[in-house]
């Protein structure tokens, strides 16, 4: 088993923080849109590795090696990013209003004109003409509809982009736990394998005690039936390392394959606390969270939504013109026409329509705002929880380290004593099972830190990462 260390993990975190800066200095292209406005969460363009999944069967991949991957392949990243292209073309659809509509046409005709000059004469005259024409509409003035239209695209736009953020730290969370899953399950069967010597070892002496008539028929049996839940248990824990494998491969976007190999973590004996308190996380993570940011922007959007709408009521000033030239063949000369005109639009009555879309956009804005507060109730909850979480997950961990040392030397002491004579084998029995026990344990308390901090950097939408993961 291969270890690496942690603080190369310390890439995701950064991820995991976003861009703060304003998208109109330079924030990347992958930000949709350069007029959307700052929310201090913008897109970023990741740029991914295209040859480390040929890295798979060859070396052990750590945790930045797997992010890399699920940012190239996982679907949902590129879903969420198509989605932000929507959003930008909706904006220049938007923008359009701000332009005249320019129509250019064009048309050849033949006419044939049959007109009687008395009972038995008729004149038929055949004409062939052409005219290209021109046609320039122009909205000058309509109440301030088509800038609201125009404002609230671009809030839209910066919603899906903060959406999209939201998914790139979805994605690396969730291969985050699945790496730590993985890691856990594959050192549960190492842990397996050490109860598993320790119980052949158990079984042997106990064997060779009964023969000698050291111990009684019911200690061997009981040293034998260790032995046999021992192998069952590490063949069951094997189930789970490919579960663990399987989970890893659909979080990283990539082909379940037996050759996808982890370089374990290393945890060191003593890991940081956190230095912030929670109220100070809580009241930082409703900027920070890129989900929080795009329900803000969401009631930005709505509130335009409703301006224009109730704008629409009023009449709208146009301008406009036609051009056109027409030339016939058998007449000489061309024949232009041209025509300007200003005026107005007023829909003074369709049903009571504009009336119900004003009560419509109204209340889609109330939920808007519902939305943003379920969001920032949802993102100062989800901060309580793993912050306390992960603060007891380190205290678990120091005891469970404590425990496995304990229960090491005991059981040593108690099969010293036992070869011996000093204890009876019911006590080595009763050692062997606190040892592993103690090993699960500290597995598992291991496996609770590392997910609990990755839950609270994700909650907090990256404010914590992973450099607390170090000695103190």
């Amino acid at each position: 088993m291969k270890f690496g260390k942690l603080s190369l993990s310390l890439l995701c975190s950064v991820v995991l923080t976003g861009c703060a800066t304003d998208n109109r200095t330079g924030c990347g292209e992958y930000f949709a849109e350069d007029e959307a406005p700052s929310t201090g969460v913008c897109v970023r363009e990741v740029k991914s590795n295209s040859n480390v999944a040929a890295l798979i069967g060859a070396i052990d991949l750590d945790l930045s090696m797997l992010i890399d991957m699920a940012l190239e392949n996982n679907p949902e990243t590129k879903h969420s990013w198509h989605l932000a292209r929507i959003a930008k073309a909706h904006v220049g659809q938007a923008s359009s209003a701000f332009y005249p509509t320019v129509i250019v046409g064009g048309q050849v005709a033949r006419t044939e004109s049959n007109v009687p000059i008395n009972k038995t004469t008729r004149q038929i005259t055949l004409n062939t003409a052409y005219y290209p024409s021109v046609e320039i509409h122009y909205s000058l003035f309509q109440f301030g509809a088509s800038r609201d239209i125009a404002e609230a695209a671009k809030q839209a736009l910066c919603a899906a982009n903060c959406q999209y953020n939201r998914t790139i730290q979805t994605v690396i969370h969730d291969v985050q736990k699945a790496y730590f899953a993985l890691c856990s399950a594959e050192s549960t069967v190492a842990a397996h394998e050490h109860n598993l010597n320790d119980a052949i070892v158990a079984h042997e002496s106990a064997f060779m005690r009964y023969q000698s008539g050291l111990i009684s028929i019911q200690e061997y049996l009981q040293a034998k039936a260790n032995k046999s839940q021992t192998e069952f248990e590490l063949e069951r824990s094997r189930s789970f390392v490919e579960s663990a494998r399987a989970a890893l491969a659909n979080a990283a976007g990539i082909k379940v394959s037996e050759a996808i190999y982890v370089l374990h973590p290393v945890i060191p004996p003593n890991t940081s606390d956190v230095d912030r308190s929670i109220d100070d996380i809580m009241s930082d993570v409703v900027r920070t969270r890129p989900d929080v940011a795009a329900a803000y922007a969401n009631v930005r959007a709505n509130k335009y939504i409703s301006k224009a709408a109730l704008a629409k009521i009023f009449p709208e000033l146009v301008i406009g013109g036609t051009c056109s030239r027409k030339r016939h063949f058998n007449i000489p000369g061309n024949f232009d026409n041209f025509n300007i005109f200003v005026g107005f639009t007023w829909k003074i009555f369709d049903g009571f329509k504009n009336i119900y879309d004003i009560l419509e956009v109204k209340e889609h804005l109330g939920i808007a705002r519902q939305d943003l507060r379920a969001a920032e109730l949802r993102a100062q909850t989800e901060v309580w929880t793993h912050y306390f979480a992960f603060k007891s997950a380190n205290k678990q961990l120091q005891a469970a380290r404590v425990l496995e040392q304990s229960a090491k030397e005991s059981f040593e002491s108690m099969e010293t004593s036992f070869e011996n004579g000093l204890c009876k084998f019911t006590d080595l029995m009763s050692a062997q099972s606190c040892l592993a026990n103690a090993r699960k344990q500290r597995i598992v308390s291991e496996n609770n830190l590392l997910t609990s901090l990755s839950d609270l950097a994700y909650s907090t939408g990256g404010v914590v990462g992973f450099d607390l993961i170090k000695n103190k």
